[in-house]
């Protein structure tokens, strides 16, 4: 009985390992064209356009963002999306994770942009964070930092409270290209 398990164990392993392979090779990768050289810098490099219809185009891979993100801040856990926001009247790229700690809880990381006069996007300094204390549903809204939990029906007056924080760093690292 125990080799039938040890098999199943072994196939589902090398699926995942195959799967995880595929995925890597299909994902959007950065051009070399949209970087200086072979690093991505934060601080020169723009992460995306404006586009002449308005919306906004990112010329840097999720991924490489997401890296890059990771080398500051490497306890973030899972990031599950990468989006442009509005908030308090602002342009932001916003992280959406789980926590490391608790994959239950959500973590948003907010980094404002500017727009040059060319329809460049770049990053400015500094970063906001949105977490939960005790709601597991925090996220940014147009208004700022809030929860989207509903109190329990057991208890109405119970509800979740996120914490919001900010950090003046700079919230992406500079990384080479090839660790997309």
């Amino acid at each position: 009985m125990h080799w039938k398990a040890f098999l199943i164990l072994l196939l589902c392993s090398l699926l995942h390992q195959h799967l995880a392979a595929q995925i890597q090779e299909t994902a959007p990768k950065t051009p070399k064209k949209a970087l200086r050289n072979d690093f991505f810098d934060p601080e020169i490099d723009p992460i995306g356009m404006m586009q002449s219809d308005g919306s906004f185009l990112l010329t840097i891979s999720e991924a490489l963002l997401s890296k890059a993100l990771k080398k500051v801040i490497p306890d973030i856990g899972l990031i599950q999306k990468v989006i442009k926001q509005k908030i308090n009247q602002g342009d932001y790229i916003v992280f959406e994770c789980r926590r490391l700690d608790t994959l239950e809880r959500s973590l948003y990381i907010a980094i404002p942009l500017k727009k040059a006069e060319n329809g460049q996007i770049f990053i400015e300094k500094g970063y906001n964070t949105c977490s939960g204390s005790p709601c597991s549903n925090c996220k940014f809204s147009a208004n700022g930092c809030i929860c989207e939990e509903q109190a329990p029906a057991d208890n109405p007056t119970q509800i979740g409270r996120c914490n919001h924080t900010v950090s003046s760093k700079v919230a992406l690292a500079k990384i080479p290209v090839a660790q997309e």
